[in-house]
């Protein structure tokens, strides 16, 4: 494995810890502590982290102590450590801890909080000594020019540096007076050079931004002014129109230099952003904060990549570039086995047969179960048997002779059709009872030989069917009969 692909970010923290991260979409999160816990300090906080150089290969740390330590990512072990304390007569004694650190042309440069900048030489034994002319919050190294470096910090305006001859080749000035006529307070938190141009952009704890151009004129060519927005660091991000300001209230903050305004709001923090590390060419944002939180932004859709809890309170992040977290590991037998798994898996519960509580289970012709869809039938209603209370139950009890009359076939055929309809109201029970008992009484005026329905005797019924027609006549007689006594 390269040296490159190893780990991706790199955090300090207090107490001198120093992680190595490796961060890829859809794998896990591989966290190492780089530095031995033996050799932790309260007095050894990490406060700068820069680039050897362009290769990447070792990583210059400054601790709190005033002590540089180099870092071999590709031997993976401390290679050197050197103190910077100076003391001389004219400028004093070097106090507070690291603000910056870079590398030039074989010299270590770096710089106090006491405003005390070295540029050492190991190899000449020999030491350049610069005073900032106050202190000084951020010390940073020019992008297009490497011999160039800049200083600010409270009440301290930007200043550029020239390292070959230790003079001041610009100092910026501050704004006119305010609506009160009251001078504007100056306090340069951080400051970043312009990837292709000498323009220098600066953040304030005092809530404003502002581009410089040191070829122009001494006053801010550009002024965005953020009203209680604390700028704690700012990055480039690849381009001389947009910068990043960490904000103390808990958010980052995108300001189009050309436009004059803020551009976009990368929210996620619970505290003050510590430091930023912008990709130049990917749209990746990766920045650390005092919620011990390591974040990784989508610059375009401010969407958050990545969000781990550290445990340490970091105050530094330095990013490779060839950053890349969507990178996809080659085919490896790591992965291919990883494949054979999921893929042994997915067959296994594809062949499993599926379990249904309900009816059988059928299989069709290509062995798959399939579940018979179940026919919901309507419930059958059952037949409730009206009854006339007023109706003779045992004349009702028996069936009727068959061709006794006209009237008793009519009562034959309404009893059959009684048998075929589901629902009989109770006016047509009472109606055919009242034609049945008619028939029953002109039958017994008529002629001795009639059926007995209540007896059921078969010689009488023999007898009825053999003299039809004389019934027909005696059925006749006792109907005019009946009309009479109306």
């Amino acid at each position: 494995m390269s040296f490159k692909d190893d780990f991706n970010i790199f955090i300090g923290a207090k107490y001198g810890i120093f992680k190595g991260v490796k961060a890829t979409e859809g794998q896990p999160l591989i966290t190492k502590s780089i530095k031995n816990v033996n050799f932790l300090s309260k007095d050894t906080d990490v406060t700068a982290m820069s680039w050897n150089d362009e290769n990447e290969e070792c990583i210059l740390m400054g601790l709190s102590n005033q002590v540089v330590s180099t870092y071999d990512t590709n031997a993976k072990y401390f290679s050197s450590s050197t103190n910077i304390q100076t003391e001389t007569e004219k400028l004093g004694k070097s106090e507070g801890s690291i603000c910056g650190l870079s590398r030039y042309n074989g010299a270590l440069v770096t710089a106090t909080e006491s405003g005390h900048i070295s540029v050492f030489r190991l190899e000449d034994d020999q030491c350049i000594n610069i005073h900032a002319g106050g202190p000084v919050s951020k010390m940073r190294h020019s992008m297009s020019n490497p011999s160039i470096i800049g200083t600010g910090g409270l009440e301290n305006e930007l200043k550029l540096w020239d390292l070959n001859t230790g003079k001041k080749t610009f100092e910026s000035k501050n704004v006119p007076l305010d609506f009160l006529q009251l001078r504007v307070k100056v306090w340069v938190t951080d400051h970043v050079f312009m990837p292709s141009s000498d323009n220098v952009a600066v953040g304030s704890k005092y809530g404003y931004v502002r581009l410089y151009d040191p070829k122009a004129q001494r006053r801010p060519v550009v002024n965005v002014n953020m009203p209680e927005m604390a700028v704690t660091c700012i990055a480039s991000t690849g381009d001389d129109h947009t910068v990043l300001c960490g904000l103390a209230k808990g958010n980052i903050v995108a300001v189009d230099l050309r436009m004059g305004r803020t551009a976009q709001n990368y929210k996620g923090f619970v505290g003050a952003v510590r430091d930023i590390a912008c990709h130049p060419t990917e749209p990746y944002i990766v920045s650390v904060g005092l919620d011990r939180f390591l974040r990784v932004h989508h610059k375009t859709t401010k969407k958050i990549l990545l969000k781990e809890y550290m445990v340490s309170r970091m105050s530094c992040v330095l990013m490779r570039s060839s950053f890349d977290f969507n990178h996809k590991v080659g085919k490896g037998s790591q992965n291919k086995s990883h494949e054979k798994k999921a893929q042994k898996f997915e067959d296994m519960f594809d062949s499993m047969e599926v379990v249904i509580d309900g009816p059988s289970k059928e299989k069709n012709s290509k062995g798959v179960t399939e579940v018979p869809k179940e026919t919901e039938t309507p419930p059958k209603r059952k037949k409730s048997l009206i009854v006339n209370p007023f109706s003779d139950k045992k004349k009702r009890s028996k069936p009727l002779a068959e061709n006794t009359s006209p009237k008793t076939s009519l009562v034959r055929q309404s009893a059959n059709s009684k048998e075929t309809q589901p629902e009989d109201s109770d006016d047509d029970i009472m109606i055919l009872d009242e034609i049945a008992a008619d028939s029953q009484q002109s039958k017994s005026e008529g002629d001795e030989s009639d059926v007995d329905e209540a007896d059921g005797d078969s010689d009488e019924l023999d007898e009825e069917n053999d003299d039809s027609e004389n019934n027909t006549e005696v059925a006749h007689k006792s109907a005019s009969r009946k009309r009479r006594r109306c």
